[in-house]
């Protein structure tokens, strides 16, 4: 008797962390959703024809005018353009906090464009 109710309340809590599981599956996907329609929106058309055709798009810095390409990603997703647009040195920075990877891009994006100095003071290479 007493191992049927364990067994039953032991169903009952997987059951739940199944349905906890699920929502929280589905706010992640709908979260990363989200973000990728931000930064899309966001993205010049020629950006956002590049990173539709080749999940990547190029920015310039606003302090040097070097190029950078970002690819899809949080961290680690930034590399700087040689001369010949060939991959050179990675930039690693972010934003604070728990952010959907599109919304990363566009920070990443606009802090380039904006505040390259800024950003690369807190840029780790790689």
């Amino acid at each position: 008797m007493l191992l049927t109710l364990l067994l039953c309340v032991l169903t009952l809590i997987f059951a739940v962390l199944l349905v906890l599981d699920r929502r929280q599956t589905r706010c992640l996907v709908e979260a990363e959703q989200r973000g990728m329609a931000l930064l899309l929106d966001n993205l010049s058309i020629t950006q956002r024809m590049q990173y539709r055709a080749s999940g990547y798009f190029d920015v310039t810095g606003s302090d040097t005018g070097r190029r950078y390409r970002i690819f899809y990603g949080r961290y680690r997703n930034v590399r700087e353009l040689g001369p010949k647009g060939r991959l050179e040195r990675g930039k690693c920075f972010v934003p604070k906090g728990n952010l959907a990877a599109g919304d990363c891009m566009l920070a990443q994006k606009i802090a380039l464009e904006s505040r390259e100095s800024a950003a690369l003071k807190v840029a780790l290479p790689f």
